[in-house]
């Protein structure tokens, strides 16, 4: 019996998704015009969160520039 409670919150806390703060930090040229951003969000999980920022880097990119999550 012991065993299946333990096997359950094992599998409980591998299944739950850790919610924290990220920042996408989005680096343009010099000559480009932008400047250097750092954006932070709330609370989201890692997926979202690199599906976020995926999304400014596909708009960096336009002007030469790229976004990496941190």
């Amino acid at each position: 019996m012991k065993k299946i409670v333990v096997l359950a919150f094992l599998s409980a806390i591998a299944f739950t998704s850790c919610k924290k703060n990220y920042t996408c930090n989005c680096t343009y040229p010099e000559n480009s015009g932008y400047r250097n951003t750092a954006a932070e969000r709330g609370k989201m999980s890692k997926a979202d969160a690199e599906r976020w920022c995926e999304i400014s880097d596909n708009g960096a990119k336009l002007l030469g520039g790229n976004c990496t999550l941190q």
